[in-house]
């Protein structure tokens, strides 16, 4: 069986709620920016123990057999 259509009605009244909450995004958006507080967060940088370096250094040789 089909899927009913949602009324013109329905659609056109959908759009303008989508319209509106896109709107209030914005505004929210540019309210953030001029209070300082945006909600973009700082990068995060992750260093990887021995990168680069080749599995016969000192420095992995240790890591891989830590001392008792």
């Amino acid at each position: 069986m089909p899927t009913r259509r949602a009324s013109k009605r329905r659609r056109t009244v959908q759009k303008e709620e989508a319209e509106d909450r896109k709107v209030q995004q914005v505004e929210e958006e540019k309210e953030a920016e001029v209070n300082g507080s945006s909600k973009e967060k700082s990068p995060v940088v992750v260093f990887a123990h021995g990168a680069g370096a080749p599995s016969t250094s000192d420095w992995m040789i240790r890591h891989l057999n830590p001392p008792l």
